[in-house]
C-alpha cells in the first residue's frame, strides 16, 4: 500500500530588472507545446537535453518526451549508451546554454508530495481480499494470489490550505528618501522643517541683497508749513498777542 500527499504551493516571481523570470520561453518546452501543460523550467530543460541527443546521437532518449516519426535510441546498443551517457563531460557548453535559455516562469503552482508505503494486505485480510476479487473478474478466478500482486495507492491533500511564496523588492524609492532624511537627522541634526527655516533665510537674504532702493523725487514730497507759536497769531482772528499778554500784567 502507498500514499501520496500533495501539498499546493503557488509562486510568483518578479521579472527584470528586480528578477530573472520569462514567460516567453514557452516555445522551447515541448512537454508544453504537444501536451498542453503549464510551462516549467524542468520540462524545459528535459526538452533541451532530448535535442542534444538527436543531435550528437541521432536518436532520442526514451527518458524524455518522444514524438512521433522519431527514432528511439537502443539503450542495449553499447555505443548508443556510451554516447547517451557522456553527454555531459562531452558537450557541457551545450547543458549550459540550456539552462540559461530556460528561465523560471513568473507565475508557477507547484505540488510537493511525500509519498509512504506500507505492507499490504495483511495475513488476515489477504483470505477476503483474494475471494472479492476472484468473483469480481473471472480470469482471476481459482489462482493462488500473492501479496504482490495487490496495491492500493492513496492520493491526497495533504492540508486544504496551501502555500503563497510572492518575491517582492528588496529596495523601494520610498525606503531610499525615508534613509536619506534618517542619515541628515542623525549626523547633521536636520530635519524636515529646519530644512524649510534655512531655504526661507536664504531666500529673505538674497531678495535683501537685490533689492532695489527707491530714487529722490522731490517732487513727490509734500511741503511742509513752518509751526506758527499760537502767542504770535493774527488778533484779528481772536488770537492773543504777545503784547496783550504784556498789557494783563503777564510777564512772559
Amino acid at each position: 500500500m502507498a500514499g501520496s500527499d500533495v501539498y499546493l504551493v503557488n509562486i510568483n516571481r518578479l521579472p527584470p530588472k528586480h528578477g530573472s523570470c520569462d514567460d516567453s520561453a514557452t516555445s522551447a518546452d515541448v512537454y508544453a507545446a504537444s501536451l498542453n501543460t503549464s510551462y516549467s523550467k524542468l520540462s524545459c530543460l528535459k526538452s533541451c537535453y532530448r535535442l542534444i541527443a538527436q543531435r550528437h546521437c541521432n536518436c532520442s532518449m526514451p527518458i524524455y518526451y518522444v514524438e512521433d516519426r522519431e527514432s528511439v535510441c537502443d539503450m542495449a546498443d553499447d555505443e548508443v549508451d556510451a554516447c547517451t551517457s557522456s553527454l555531459h563531460t562531452t558537450v557541457p557548453d551545450e547543458y549550459d546554454a540550456c539552462d540559461k535559455s530556460c528561465p523560471q516562469p513568473c507565475s508557477e503552482v507547484d505540488y510537493d508530495m511525500l509519498v509512504s508505503a506500507a505492507a499490504w494486505p495483511s495475513e488476515n485480510y489477504k483470505k477476503y481480499l483474494e475471494d472479492k476479487v476472484s468473483q469480481s473478474n473471472y480470469l482471476l478466478m481459482g489462482k493462488d494470489l500473492e501479496e504482490e500482486d495487490f496495491v492500493k495507492l492513496y492520493v491526497y491533500f495533504k492540508d486544504l490550505m496551501y502555500q503563497k511564496i510572492d518575491q517582492q523588492k528588496a529596495y523601494e524609492s520610498q525606503n531610499l528618501i525615508s534613509d536619506i532624511g534618517g542619515q541628515l537627522g542623525l549626523w547633521l541634526g536636520l530635519s524636515a522643517i529646519t530644512i524649510g527655516e534655512l531655504c526661507g533665510l536664504l531666500l529673505s537674504l538674497f531678495r535683501s541683497l537685490t533689492a532695489v532702493s527707491p530714487k529722490d523725487d522731490n517732487s513727490s514730497k509734500t511741503p511742509v508749513k513752518p509751526f506758527s507759536s499760537p502767542l504770535e497769531m493774527d488778533p484779528g482772528k481772536g488770537d492773543v498777542m504777545m503784547s496783550d499778554v504784556k498789557k494783563g500784567g503777564f510777564d512772559v
